[in-house]
């Protein structure tokens, strides 16, 4: 009889992770150190030796596309001699001799996990993801078989990856851990960290070769404003004041996240109580959810819409700001569209007056951090546009509260569409208000 054997040798630092016994583990890896491979193989191994029913596990990158690019080539090589049938492309699953079932997915695509069981999943890279994939998604998927999971990647900041990374130090019987760092596990020829060292900055090399979690993130746009933010102890608990209205600016998503951040003016400072995420809901969920839990007592004085809530979308009967304005009465404004220089520019400018409830804006204040330009590969340098992931969506929110106040100091309420308590603005007095108010910007900054 011929024995299946997986073609894997485990580099011997590597080899404790195999051999763990904690459910839950974590491991902070320098570049180009192995980990999808050993990640790969600790998978298969275990779902080999599953005694359950049709075992399932899952791998996860941060994109569909990354997962498909770095672990399925891995995943069917060494998957050859113990597995069933073809790998499925059209879903990067195989199945295993014993019947247990490895397939990959993208944290971009939470949805794709949602209703199903799992006996074991790995994050690779989970600092580039949304911490909603663990908590809402895959936690859950794993509670009724005792799944484990483990989390591997290189730093990026203080995020999603750091905390679990400080939990499993402070929770070392329930959680294997292991730091690789470039110095000290010398797998890579030391001439080669010279050069790498020659080209980057002490930041990017700290971060992606020695782990180190306090290096700034790469190509951030609000790193060195977050970090001011919290010397200054503009970060701490903020709560909502009950003697001044709630403002809330918005990212619409249409086939991805939405965001709208909830902040009061107080003085000349800019107070952020909350902010709320979610994908999949129509716009009366959020609607609803601005007045429920905690939130159910807060007055509302303004809601800042992008300029593309007066679009009508496919299948959409009424635009947001229809649907918002008119058919909730919620008071609205439009944001006239910005160009991306200006927003950056202008949420510096303004970031000094900005505090941040750290409780109800935690998610939030990660995805500020981690805003970040594209990065090209090929000319080293960065892109002058953003990464499109779910940290842009907290931006683009940010933005809105910014030129909504900047709005709300120059318009009067032809600008805005309001409830039923005041004359509703008709369109063409809200945007001849935008375009005066539009005008008026671009002189003071000398644009025309």
């Amino acid at each position: 009889m011929k024995i299946a054997r997986i073609q894997y040798e485990a580099r011997p630092l590597f080899a404790p992770y195999h051999q763990r016994h904690q459910r839950w583990a974590a491991i902070v890896a320098h570049r180009r150190f192995g980990k999808t491979v050993g990640s790969i193989n600790d998978i298969v191994a275990k779902a080999l030796y599953n005694p359950l029913i049709r075992p399932r596990y899952g791998y996860i990158a941060p994109y569909y596309s990354q997962a498909k690019q770095i672990a399925w080539d891995y995943l069917k090589y060494y998957t050859e001699d113990v597995r069933v049938g073809k790998p499925r492309e059209s879903e990067l699953s195989v199945e295993l001799v014993n019947g247990a079932i490895v397939r990959l997915y993208g944290a971009d695509n939470p949805d794709a996990l949602r209703g199903i069981y799992l006996d074991g999943c790995l994050f690779d890279e989970p600092a580039q993801m949304h911490p909603r994939i663990w908590t809402e998604v895959v936690r859950p998927a794993l509670a009724d078989r005792r799944g484990w999971a483990t989390f591997i990647g290189t730093p990026k900041g203080h995020n999603f990856f750091h905390e679990i990374w400080r939990l499993a130090q402070e929770s070392p019987d329930e959680w294997f851990s292991l730091l690789l760092k470039a110095s000290e596990t010398k797998i890579l020829p030391q001439e080669e960290l010279d050069d790498a060292k020659k080209l980057m900055t002490d930041d990017e090399y700290e971060q992606e070769f020695e782990c180190n979690f306090d290096a700034a993130v790469r190509g951030a746009y609000y790193g060195k404003e977050m970090v001011v933010a919290a010397e200054e102890g503009r970060i701490g608990k903020f709560p909502h004041n009950p003697a001044y209205q709630v403002q809330t600016g918005w990212d619409l998503g249409h086939d991805d996240s939405t965001v709208l951040w909830f902040f009061q003016e107080i003085g000349d400072k800019i107070y952020f109580i909350d902010v709320l995420e979610d994908h999949g809901k129509d716009l009366d969920w959020y609607i609803d959810e601005m007045t429920m839990d905690h939130r159910s007592t807060w007055q509302y004085q303004r809601l800042h819409l992008p300029h593309d809530a007066k679009a009508k979308f496919f299948g959409m009967k009424h635009s947001a700001l229809e649907q918002m304005a008119y058919g909730r009465k919620m008071p609205c404004r439009l944001i006239p569209k910005q160009a991306l220089l200006d927003q950056h520019s202008q949420t510096r400018r303004m970031f000094p007056k900005f505090h941040f409830d750290e409780e109800h804006c935690s998610v939030g204040l990660e995805g500020i951090k981690l805003y970040r330009q594209e990065f090209d590969r090929e000319t080293k340098k960065y892109r002058d546009k953003p990464v499109h992931d779910w940290t842009s969506h907290y931006a683009s929110g940010l933005h809105s509260c910014v030129f909504g106040h900047e709005a709300s100091k120059v318009a009067t309420n032809h600008g805005v569409i309001q409830g039923v308590t005041t004359q509703i603005a008709t369109m063409d007095q809200m945007w001849a208000a935008h375009d005066k108010h539009w005008v008026a910007q671009q002189r003071a900054a000398g644009r025309i």
